[in-house]
Parts: structure tokens; sequence; C-alpha cells
């Protein structure tokens, strides 16, 4: 065993696989249970040192031979039988070997080493088995061939020959042998060794494949990479990938050998060199990342990032480089911070306020409109909560609730609503914006903002508190000028009134006093559209709104436009459903609507002509029309016809006088009741038709409101005592002779002290008392002679040219039972003194 241990000590360390006999024992030591063994030992390498694996074939007790199985399972798949070419010149041994391998093994045999080459090229085996006396001179020549040629280097080569003939081999063929057999060669020998030997081969087959088919992945996937990859030793490139060749301009071929200073920029190389060339070996073991400039084949730099380390290549050191061209990226980095740069700049000299904070509340940038308009600069105001304390001075106690709503507009994506808030500036003046905030969007960090925006909107406001004022200043003006137009008026109606109740005869005198009736009674109905145009612009109008009867608004409408119809010498027709149709509304603002129509019919009628008033009904509507043969409504002025102050044009001998303000109203007080108004004209001279449609309402118990007396009634009113108070000497006295003419006791007085002090004598059961008086107005008047004993419960009637909601309000509170706006109208006057008798 001393001998066979050190033959096969030498067959390993020559890298050959050795093959021996022996016999083994079952673990209970019994010779009845050995066994022949064949072991074949395969040589390998663990870490540098000679090592080998045993690998025992066994052979069946009681059976003549080596168990072994003609198909081998690989993976779960059965290979074919294994193809043996023998070379070997004796017969005898040829026939030897057929009878030992013929059952197993396709075999093919030769007698010649040049023929053995060509059954090698022609159709490679599985194993070589050669004698070696029979090989010869063709030794060497089979050998190269054999193991040249990708497809024939892994077939194994085993010699067979006598021990003697074993130191002849020469040195080039001894080393391209895989194993021998030693003359006389036993059949376990031969068969173990063949089928280690294919065995082997296989394994060496599926290794080889392995290791190609993984070098065939690692090209493709260094070839599919887009960055480039590069290997290089001594300063030049030993491995370039498609991608490094493409991105300098090279060839793959011409990569190769290219010294890396010709690659990488100047100011980039000493660096590289320092670190990877000349470095120590600790720093020159740790990895390189950094931007570089590599040279392009037509000399222009191309911007990367460079990641770099040692490694062993081929044994050798080298320096494994990765190349990722950043040049679209550099110039994305550049087109941002230039942009960023524009954003900037465009924020800061944006001639509107513009803030842009984080979600921590960071005041980003803001615009120099800010500093320019509040003098707060970007120092002042580094953060929201500086903001909301300075700039919006928010109680300190309410800043955490805005910011806390700020952080949800960020959380939620929200837009802020335009809001009206004020500023204060740095000096403490007050200022105001609208302002307006973004939904939160992204910096270039990823950072959300939100950018905030306001419009000054500080001179709009003055411009509109202005107005306001000009607008209060109107009104005190139309109020007034009603007040001072009413005064003259007052005492021209009570004069038409008295020669009324005179009873006068003669014709000039009787159309005289009913040409001053009909102007004054103009007069005054300009003055209440003037007054009722006001009110509706400010909104003030407040309707009274009742179930009401259409029929009697269409009967007080024609009453109250019949004086104008009847002196134009018009032909009115009226027609109306017989049921009762009812709408909910304000009688008297309805009765307005309907007579301003029929006074406009009257007035754009030439004298003689027709006017029709016709009433119809829907389930749902009351519709109420007014039609005339008039002047008509030109295409142009149509759509306009209700505008304020919009008339047509008419001739002077047309002219009827008003403001324009008619339609404006009749469309208002409409739109108020929750109906509509429309005028159709078929053009100039082709007359006129306003349709007003109101909503129906369903039949009931109407309760109507008429709001004035009827009629006069003198008798009952006799006897009552009756102060008449006004500044305006002709006013109070035709009032005062008026009411004597009606059976009255009247005094007069036309200041306020000296109608203290005939109260106090007089005792009046009622005073008809001005509230625009010198010195002593009106309401203080009112309330020293509420005090007074005796005139606790005098009837106190506010006469004054001022008829709007306020002036009703305060006349109340001062004591007033009634308010009558001048001119006063006679009957309403007597039914109220008439009260004091039936009451």
């Amino acid at each position: 065993m001393e001998k066979d241990d050190q033959m096969a000590a030498e067959w390993l360390t020559a890298g050959k696989i050795f093959i021996d006999r022996f016999r083994g024992f079952h673990k209970t030591g019994s010779v009845s249970f050995a066994s022949d063994l064949l072991e074949t030992t395969w040589p390998l390498s663990l870490n540098g040192a000679a090592a080998a694996i045993p690998k025992p074939s066994f052979r069946r007790p009681g059976v003549g031979g080596v168990l072994s199985s003609v198909r081998v399972r690989n993976g779960g798949r059965l290979r074919r039988r294994a193809r043996l070419l023998i070379a070997e010149s004796s017969a005898e041994m040829r026939n030897y070997f057929r009878r030992f391998l013929g059952d197993r093994y396709e075999l093919q045999t030769v007698s010649s080493g040049a023929a053995a080459l060509d059954a090698l090229l022609n159709d490679p085996p599985d194993l070589l088995l050669a004698d070696l006396k029979t090989l010869q001179r063709d030794g060497p020549v089979l050998l190269r061939a054999l193991k040249s040629n990708a497809k024939t280097h892994y077939i194994p080569l085993i010699l067979t020959a006598m021990r003697s003939e074993e130191q002849t081999c020469s040195e080039e063929v001894n080393a391209g042998v895989d194993g021998y057999l030693i003359k006389p060669i036993s059949a376990r020998q031969l068969l173990a060794c063949i089928a280690s030997h294919i065995e082997l081969a296989h394994v060496r087959r599926e290794a080889a494949q392995a290791l190609s088919e993984s070098e065939a992945k690692y090209k493709a996937l260094l070839d599919s990479l887009d960055d480039g990859v590069f290997v290089a030793h001594d300063g030049r490139f030993v491995f370039a990938n498609p991608a490094l060749s493409a991105l300098l301009g090279y060839s793959g071929e011409e990569c190769i050998g290219l010294p890396l200073e010709s690659v990488v920029a100047s100011k980039n190389f000493e660096s590289w060199s320092q670190r990877f060339m000349h470095g120590a070996a600790k720093e020159a073991e740790c990895s390189w990342r950094h931007q570089a400039a590599f040279l392009h084949r037509d000399g222009h730099a191309i911007c990367v990032e460079l990641c770099a380390r040692r490694i062993h290549f081929n044994r050798r050191p080298a320096i494994l480089g990765i190349v990722r061209d950043i040049t679209d990226r550099k110039q994305a980095e550049d087109a941002l911070r230039e942009s960023e740069e524009r954003f900037r700049r465009v924020v800061e000299q944006a001639p509107i306020p513009i803030f842009v904070h984080a979600m921590d509340g960071q005041i980003l940038e803001i615009s120099c409109a800010v500093t320019e308009l509040t003098g707060w600069t970007h120092e002042d105001l580094p953060d929201a909560r500086a903001w909301f304390l300075k700039g919006r001075r928010i109680p300190e106690e309410e800043v955490d609730g805005m910011l806390a709503e700020t952080q949800r507009r960020f959380t939620e994506g929200s837009i802020a609503e335009p809001e009206e808030i004020t500023v204060w500036t740095k000096g403490g003046d007050p200022r105001w914006w609208l302002f307006y905030g973004s939904a939160p969007m992204r910096l270039p960090d990823r950072r959300p903002f939100l950018a905030s925006m306001a419009i000054d909107v500080t001179d709009h406001r003055k411009a509109e508190q202005a107005l306001r004022e000009a607008d209060r200043l109107k009104d005190e003006f139309v109020a007034m000028l009603a007040h001072e137009l009413r005064n003259p008026l007052a005492p021209i109606r009570n004069a038409v009134q008295v020669l009324r109740q005179l009873g006068l005869t003669d014709p000039e005198l009787k159309w005289t006093r009913d040409v001053i009736g009909r102007q004054v009674a103009q007069m005054s109905r300009l003055l209440d559209d003037l007054l009722d145009i006001s009110r509706i612009t400010r909104g003030t109008i407040v309707l009274k709104r009742t179930v009401v009867e259409i029929s009697t608004v269409i009967d007080r409408a024609v009453e109250t436009s019949l004086p104008l119809i009847k002196s134009r010498r018009h032909k009115l027709s009226v027609q109306g459903p017989r049921e009762s149709v009812q709408v909910e509304g304000d009688l008297t603002r309805l009765v307005q609507v309907i007579a301003n129509l029929l006074n406009n019919a009257a007035k754009y009628t030439d004298a003689g002509g027709c006017i029709e008033l016709i009433v119809e009904t829907t389930p749902d509507e009351v519709l109420v029309r007014v039609r005339d043969n008039g002047m008509g409504i030109s295409a142009e002025l149509l759509p306009n016809i209700f505008d304020l102050f919009t008339q047509g044009s008419r001739s002077l001998d047309r002219s009827q006088g008003g403001l324009g303000l008619g339609l404006a109203l009749v469309r208002r007080l409409i739109e108020m009741h929750g109906g509509r108004v429309e005028a159709q004209s078929a053009g100039s001279g082709s007359g006129a038709e306003f349709i007003v449609r109101l909503p129906r309402i369903a039949a009931a118990s109407s309760r109507e409101n008429s709001g004035s007396a009827g009629g006069r009634s003198g008798s009952n009113s006799a006897g009552v005592r009756v102060l008449v108070v006004d500044d305006n000497v002709d006013s109070a006295e035709s009032m005062a002779l008026l009411l004597s003419l009606d059976g009255h006791d009247v005094r007069t007085a036309f200041d306020g002290p000296g109608a203290l002090a005939i109260a106090g004598e007089f005792q009046p059961e009622a005073v008809l008392l001005d509230i625009g008086l010198p010195g002593m107005d009106g309401y203080e008047v009112a309330k020293q002679m509420r005090g007074q004993p005796g005139m606790e419960k005098a009837l106190m009637i506010a006469v004054t040219g001022y008829g709007q909601a306020d002036d009703r309000a305060r006349s109340k509170a001062a004591g007033f039972d009634h308010h009558l706006v001048k001119p006063v109208d006679p009957e309403i006057l007597s039914a109220l003194l008439a009260t004091l008798k039936n009451g």
C-alpha cells in the first residue's frame, strides 16, 4: 500500500486521476460483507493547495464485475450512451476492450495515430483511449488538435502503456494526458477509469458551458448599460463597453490600449493620477466619485460623473471605472438655476405684492411692491407669524389658528378664496389689499410652497368711500331739493282746493284752477319718482305685502291716470277676467306701476289716440298689457327702454315732461314682486305694448288695506281745533284757510317758540307741524309740546318735504302720530281729522 500511496501522490501532484483497488469491510467487521472497491481520486485545488476527493465504486457481492449503469441520470434527464474512440495497434487489445466496454459504450477503434486524428476531427467522441506506442510521432499533433479546438478540448485522453514505457512519454504529451492505465489492465480498472473520466468530462463540459453562458450574460449586461464601463491597467484601457466607446467616439477596438491621459481632461487627470496611480495603497483602495470632464475624439469636453475603484483583473491590479454622461443633467441644472433666478427676479420686481412661503411658515421671497407699499422688508417679515403680527396686526392668540389654516391648505392642496384684508404699514397707516392664495406647488428641491398675491385696492377703497360720501350727499341733496320744491307746491295745492270749495262759476277761473291743479299733481309725481328711484338704488324700499285683488289695482290705476288720459282726449279700453284674480304684493306700489304705464302711453300717443289695458291669466301668472297706437319705440332704444334717464325723442309739441325715471321704477318694483316686465314695438310710429307678468296665487278671501280714505267727511270733522305751524307763511295761511272752509277752528304759528306759546293757550286737538323750522326744529317742538298739560293726546301730524324712511322713523320717535309729505292731499288730511270725532 505504501507504493500505491506514493504513486497516487505523484499522479495527484501532476494533476491526473489515480485509480486503485482496495478491499472494504462492513461496519460489523464481518469478512463475509467485504467487497472489492475501486477508488477514483479526483485532483482539485482548495485555496491553492492540492487535494483529492475519493469516489469509490462498489462491486455487488457475489457478482464478478463492477456495478455500473449504462445510462446516467443528470438533472432528472437520461443521457445517451457515451462513445469511445480507441486507438490501439494491437488487435488482441482491441478485442479485449470490445469485450469489456462494448455492452456499455459505443466504440470506434482505429489502429494508428493518424486514423485517430481523422476520427477525432470528423466526429469527436466522448473519450479517447489510446496506446502510447500506437500514437508514436502523431501524439503531439493529436494533442494539439484535441486541446486547441473549443469543441474537443474537454474530451479526456487516457493513455495505456507499460510501466516502463511511461518514462519515454514526451513532456508535451504527458502535459496533455488526463489519465494513465498501466498494462496489464484489469477490467475493474478499465471500467472505473473510463466511467470516472467520462463523468469528469461531462462536469467539465457543463462547467465550461455555464462559464461561457455567464460570460455571455455579463457581456450582454455590460453591452446593454447606458453608462460607460472600463477597466484600466497601467494607465491604459484594457476593457471598454460599447456605451463608453460611443461616448468617447472610438470603436471598441480603438478603445483598448487608449491612454487615460488622452481621455480624462487635464484638470481632472491630476486628481485621478494622485489617487489611483501614485497614491498610498490604503487610499487607493477607496472608491472615488467625482464630476469630471472626458474628452471626445473630436476634442469637445463631455461632463461625466465618474465612479472608480481599484480591482484585480486577470490577476493584475487594475482600475474599474463607471462613467455616466451628465451633460443633459448639467444643462438641466443650469437651466433650472437660471429659471429659479428668473422666478426670483420676477417675484422681486413684480408690481403687485407677492409672498412665497414654505410649509413651515418661512417666507422665501417677497416682491419689492410689498416693501414699497408697506415699508416692511424681508428681514422684517421672515415668516408667516411675523407677517400676521406686524403686517396684519392679528392678535397673538389668533395667530396660531391662522397658521393652522395655512397648514391645512398645504395638506389639502386647496386654494384660498379671495378676500379683502387690511394691511398696516411700518409707519402705522392702513392699506387695503385683495388677497389671493394659490394651491401648493413644488420648489426645485421638492418642498411645497404657497404663493400669495395681492392687489392693492387702497385707492379703489378710498374712491368707493368718496363715492359713498358723494352718494350720501346726493341723497341729502335730492331730499333737500324735494323738500324745497314741495314747500311752494303745498300752498299752491291748498289754494286750488280753496277755489274748488268756493264753487267757482266763471269758466275761465275754473279752467285756470284745473290747470294749476294738474300741474301741481304732475310736479308731485315727478318728485315721488325721483325719491323712489333714490330709495330703490339704496335698497331702502320695503314692500308691504298683502293679498291683492288685481281688479282693485286696475281700478285705482285708471282712476289715477284718467285725468291725463281725458286731457289728451284718448280712448281708453279696459278688459279683464270676470273671476277673482289675486296676487301677493304692495297695493300702493302695484297701482303706481300700472298708473306709470298708463301715463307713459298717454304721453307718447297723439291726442285722440287709443289705449288698451288688458288683463290675462294663466294658471301661474297674471299678465297686464298696456297697449297704445302712439309714436312707438325705435329698435335702437328698445333694449335700453327700462334704464334710468332713458327717453325717446319727442318733438316739442309732444313733450309731457318727465325725467326718464318711470319705466326704470316700473321694472324694479315688478322685480321686487317676483315678476318681470317687457316692452314690444314694431318700430317708430307703430305703437308700443308693455307687458307686466306677476305670480298668481290661488283665490282666497282677500284683505284689502286701502291705506287712504275714500272721501271727505267735512261735517264729521267740524269743530276740531287745529294748530298749523310752518315757517312758510303762504303754506301756513293757505292750509289754515282750507281747514277753516272745512269747518275747523284753526290757528297758525311760524316758528317753534310761537307754536309752543299758542298751544299752551289754544289747546289744539290736532297739530300740523312742519319739521324744517328755523331755530327749534319740528322734532324738538313736538317733544316739548307733548310735555305740556292737555297736549298728551293731541293728534300730532308731521308735515314736511322729507319723506324717506329714516325721516318717518325719526318723526315717529319724536312723538308724531302721522307723517305727511308736502303737498298734503286734502282728502287724506280730512280723513285723519275725522278720526278725532269718530274715535
